[in-house]
């Protein structure tokens, strides 16, 4: 087992970008529908856990943002991506596992999850779906090999997010999308 903070240094000068992502999918949230209550997790907008003690009830795999109505949660919401190409092109979707297996032991309530990139946002309305996807090794950042499911953007799953024009998974999700 690596060092708990290992992730943290090696990615550390990237958290800013992924605080980024989530920001960005809960003003569209809130854009879409306004009355929610978006609440992130503790790390999920901070960039200044870099070299601190994860808290205590840190879970690995836990989406970054909880999606409530009128006081009821309503789905957890992933947020990933990266702003590592301008263009994705038709690159492949990657999730890491260890969010799909939190979502399946916390299946009370879906988790949806949003890729995010510059030039485009992709929507899949339950992660755990993603599970059937190849698990390929990727190598990374400092020769560093991590494991993520390998997800086609043209899987049935996948649909690429039109805000505000709307789409079968986001009206399923949202409802009819009034952007006043």
């Amino acid at each position: 087992m690596r060092d708990i903070d290992f992730w943290r240094n090696l990615y550390g000068s990237e958290w800013r970008a992924g605080k980024h992502r989530v920001e960005r999918v809960e003003e569209l949230l809130k854009r879409i529908h306004p009355t929610w209550i978006i609440k992130p997790n503790p790390m999920a907008k901070s960039t200044d856990h870099c070299g601190k003690k994860l808290p205590l009830n840190y879970e690995k795999g836990r989406p970054n943002l909880r999606i409530y109505d009128n006081g009821k949660l309503l789905a957890f919401c992933e947020v990933t991506g990266t702003y590592k190409y301008s263009e994705i092109g038709d690159k492949p979707l990657w999730i890491r596992p260890d969010k799909i297996s939190w979502s399946k032991a916390h299946d009370s309530h879906k988790t949806m999850v949003f890729f995010v990139y510059p030039d485009k946002i992709f929507l899949v309305e339950d992660i755990t779906e993603l599970s059937k996807y190849p698990l390929e090794e990727k190598i990374l950042k400092e020769n560093v090999v991590e494991l993520y499911y390998e997800v086609p953007q043209s899987a049935d799953e996948v649909e690429l997010f039109n805000y505000p024009v709307g789409n079968t998974i986001q009206e399923k999700l949202f409802g009819e999308i009034n952007d006043q």
